[in-house]
Formats: C-alpha cells, structure tokens, sequence
C-alpha cells in the first residue's frame, strides 16, 4: 500500500515573500485601473506640462511593470518610487497646499510593508529631507510653486508638516513592524502545530502501515492455515497425513521445522512421528520421544493441554536443544485435543527469533485443532477397516465351514441335459470354447460350481452371455445361503421346542422316580435313540468318606 509523504514544512522568507508578491501584484493592478481615471483628471485640469509628463510617465511605468512582471524587488521598488515621485512633483507645484504629504505617507507605508521596516526608515528620512529641503529653498526665496493658488508658507507651516509628518510615519512603521512580528508569531504558531500534525500524520500512516502489514501476515496465515486443514482432511491414510501435514505447514509458514508428535499407548511418552525437516527425520530414526510434563516444551504442552510459545528459546527455562535442530531460534508447541483428551503436539520451530506472537497462538490452535481431528478421523478409518477386514475374515471362515458341513451331508451336485435332471458326482469333463465354468461365490468363499456347455454348432461365450452367468451365480449363492440359514433356523426351532416340551412333562410331577422315567423315555422319544438312561449319581464329601470309615471302624 502506498502512503502519501507528508507535506514539507514551509520557509518563513518564502511564505512571507508570496504574500508579499501576491499582495504587490493586487496592489498594482488596482492602482493602474484606479490610475487611468487619476491621470486623465490630471491631464485634463492641470494647465502645466511637466506635471503632465509626470503624471503620464507614471501611469506608463506602473503599466509597464505589471505587464513584464520583473522580479519582486524592483516591482516593489518602482511602486515605492512612485509615489515618492508624485510627492515631489505635487511638493514643487503646489507647495504644503498639494497632496505631498499624502504621497509621502503612502511611500512609507508601500515600502515599509512591501520591502521592509529598515527601508521605510530610508523612506521617511528622504522625505523628510525633500520637505526641509523645499521648505527652505520657497522660504529663502530660491524657489516659488508653479500653482499661483498655493500661497505663501510660513516656517511654522514647514515645521509642523515636518513633524507630523514624521509622527505619522514613524506611528505607521510602528504598526506594520507590530504587524509583521504578530505575522510572523502567528506563522511560528502554524509551524509548530503544523510540525505537530505532520508528526501525528507519520506516527497515524506508521501505525497503519504496521496494522496493515499485520493484518496481512495475519491473513496470509488464515489462508496458509485454512489450505492445510483441507489438505489434511483429504487424507485418510494416518502415516501419509502425518508426513503429508508437517511439509505443508513447513513450506505455507516458511519454517524452519515441522514435526507431529503422538502420545504412546501407556500415556507416559509422547513420540514424534513425523518431520518436515533433515534434522528432524533424524530424530525420527532414533525414536526420538519426550516424557510428558518434565521434559521440553513439548513435554509440557502435552500435559497442560495449553500452547507453549518460546520467542527466544535461548531465553525460555523449558526449552529442550535439540543437536539435530541446532538454528532454532524461536517455538510454539500446540497441543492436539480431541474430545478434551489430547492425543499429541504439534511442535513448530523457525531459524528467527520473534517469528510467533501472541497474536498467532489462535490461529496456529485452530489449525492444530483441525489437524487432531484429522488425526482422529484417520485412526477411526484404519480401526475400521481392520474390523471389517477381521469380521469378512471370520464370516468366510463361517461360510467355508458352514458349507463343508452341507457338502457332507447333502448330493454334491445335480446335471440337466437332454434326457432330464439327475444328481452327479462327476462334473463336466469336457473343455474347451463349448464349456463355461462359473463358481458360486458367497462373501468371499468359494462354495460351488456351475458348468455350461453349449451345443455343437454354437462356438464359444459372449461377454454379455457370461456376465448373465455370473448374476446368476451370484443370485444362487444367496438363494442357498438364505435357503441354509432358513433350514438351520428351523432346525433350531425344533430342537428348542423339543427340549421345551421335554421339560414341560418332567416337571409335570413331584415324584422322584417318574421324572426319571418321564425324562429317559422323552428324550429316547426326542432324539429318536434306541437306548435312553438317566441316573443319579452319589458324590459323597472327603470328609463325610472319613466320617463313614470312622463310623464303620467303631
């Protein structure tokens, strides 16, 4: 993300020196539209020539001066003369009766405010010069106005022009220098609360810059972590997600390593398992394995079932070094919790320091929590595929001895041909295109045979000929089965029913010896026996023996 620069902070010259030119310039072309309607008054009423020309030359000059815009001092310089030179003219013409005085005053104010306060003061001094000066060439009779109207002057006239002359430009000095340092204490001000906001607006685009940077590694690990939970959730086989898992969280989290370790049977030792790195693997060689709750990290995260995080393993009491993982720097050891019981850790290790925060702990939990899951749904998978592979195993045991049984006790097989249906030890003996042999096969267990064999002029079996063999191969096996497991249940029925009614006429009477009779002559019945005998036998106590010799002997 890109981040705008703070403004830089403004020179004071260069602020003040465009407000002044900005000013100056304003200020020119308002005196040059103000200008043209002074001088054509002044042409038109004065009678004299040379205030003409004057007048003239100095609307011409201020003109010129706007339009060619030359650099600021001598703008501001010309527009000062100016009307410098318009109090001269009006001084020599008019005498005190003219508007010298105002020129003057306004030469003081332009070039003070303008150019500067030490400027202004050359300003009133040659003013004052040009009034003491003409007051004692017209006072000595050197020198006479050229308006007959402008009378006669005393000394006390000049003076007291002189000196309120002087007063008014020194107070209008005073009060442009109070206002250029209130300007400048004021733009000190904006300075400084402008330095303060610049400051601020670094420390705020610093601050969102680390959010932002923050918020992307956190994203990055959101996304790192959600590819490796679906991943891991493909995978059914325990040891090829075990292997599979620790690669991926090692190449998305770009660490150092990545293992997986599981708690033995006994609960005492947790194992490692699987590693993503050299030196890991080399561990898993060795049967590398932790006591739980005394030994590492690892050890301890197992037996707490909480996070331990090492920031700098050279700086953490429970870190366990490793000589096969010798640039590890920093840890995070994430307990594998399933059904609140943990069943192993998964351990992450980088070659940096700081690398985990506490910030990361409940992203790498949820991964390692998906991850247990993961764990378990493989272990459930693998504990159930060996069930049914041992309860198919058994069930074919059954059905293999369940059919020898049958296959002793009933015809072995039955031939349809031509002349009709008859029973046949013998199969099919002849081979070849003609013949087709199909087995009878239930769960997995080979219980009979069916033999085809076509007509002469027929050659050979089509595959969809062979396949309608083969379903009804398959539908006679469990039309036999079904048929064998009616018979036996019927066959059980009847035997509980006999031993019932057996035990229903023996305990019709209290007599001793007619339940004995009652019981031999039911079962003969029963079983179909030709000989049925029950009897009592006496079993007589050692001690009662010895009691019986010692009686016997007295």
């Amino acid at each position: 993300m890109n981040y705008s620069t703070p403004a830089p902070v403004p020179n004071n010259n260069f602020v003040q020196d465009d407000w002044r030119d900005q000013f100056l310039q304003r200020i020119l072309i308002i005196a040059a539209v103000l200008g043209a309607f002074a001088v054509t008054a002044g042409v038109l009423t004065t009678g004299t020539p040379i205030l003409r020309g004057i007048y003239i030359g100095v609307f011409i000059t201020l003109v010129a001066i706007i339009v060619m815009r030359p650099p600021y001092l001598i703008r501001a310089g010309v527009f000062t003369a100016l009307p410098f030179i318009l109090g001269i003219s009006s001084l020599t013409n008019a005498g005190l009766r003219g508007d010298s005085m105002f020129f003057f005053l306004a030469c003081v104010t332009f070039s003070a405010l303008l150019i500067g306060p030490r400027s202004g003061m050359v300003t009133i001094v040659f003013s004052e010069a040009v009034i003491i000066t003409m007051g004692y060439l017209t006072l000595n009779g050197h020198y006479t106005p050229l308006d007959p109207l402008s009378g006669t002057s005393t000394l006390a006239n000049w003076i007291t022009d002189s000196v309120l002359h002087l007063l008014i430009s020194l107070v209008i000095l005073a009060g442009l220098r109070m206002l250029q340092d209130g300007f400048k204490r004021a733009q000190a001000q904006g300075e400084t609360m402008f330095d303060a906001l610049r400051e601020s607006q670094a420390e705020l685009e610093n601050r969102v810059a680390e959010r932002t940077k923050e918020l992307a590694r956190k994203t990055d690990q959101l996304n790192a972590s959600a590819f490796v939970s679906r991943q891991a959730s493909e995978i059914q086989e325990l040891d090829r997600l075990l292997n599979s898992t620790v690669n991926l969280i090692a190449r998305q989290f770009d660490l150092y390593h990545a293992g997986i370790y599981l708690i033995n049977e006994r609960g005492d030792y947790i194992v490692l398992q699987a590693s993503s790195s050299e030196g890991g693997k080399q561990l898993l060689e060795k049967g590398y394995r932790l006591r739980i709750g005394t030994q590492g990290m690892i050890g301890f995260a197992a037996a707490e079932k909480k996070p331990r995080v090492a920031f700098n393993v050279n700086e953490d009491s429970t870190y366990l070094k490793a000589l096969e993982l010798p640039e590890t720097r920093s840890e995070i050891s994430l307990p594998l919790i399933v059904r609140n019981k943990v069943i192993g850790v998964l351990d992450l290790q980088s070659s940096d320091a700081q690398t985990f925060q506490h910030d990361d702990i409940e992203i790498f939990q949820a991964l390692a929590d998906q991850i247990a899951v993961a764990i378990e749904n493989a272990r459930l998978l693998s504990e159930s595929q060996l069930l049914i592979s041992q309860l198919e195993i058994a069930s074919g045991v059954e059905v293999r001895q369940n059919w020898q049984t049958e296959s002793t006790t009933r015809k072995p097989a039955y031939h349809y041909s031509a002349t009709g249906l008859r029973s046949t030890l013998k199969p099919i003996s002849a081979k070849g295109k003609n013949v087709l042999e199909v087995p009878l096969v239930l769960r997995g267990q080979k219980i009979g045979m069916i033999a085809l064999q076509r007509k002469d002029e027929f050659q050979g079996w089509t595959s969809q000929e062979e396949t309608v063999a083969t379903e009804v191969a398959t539908q006679t096996a469990l039309a036999l089965e079904n048929i064998r497991l009616v018979e036996h249940t019927r066959q059980r029925a009847e035997r509980e029913q006999a031993i019932a009614g057996v035990a229903n006429r023996i305990r019709e009477t209290l007599d001793l010896d007619m339940v004995l009779r009652t019981a031999a002559r039911e079962i003969q019945g029963a079983l179909n026996l030709q000989e049925a005998e029950v009897r009592l036998v006496s079993q007589v106590k050692p001690d009662n023996k010895k009691e019986s010799q010692q009686e016997t002997s007295q």
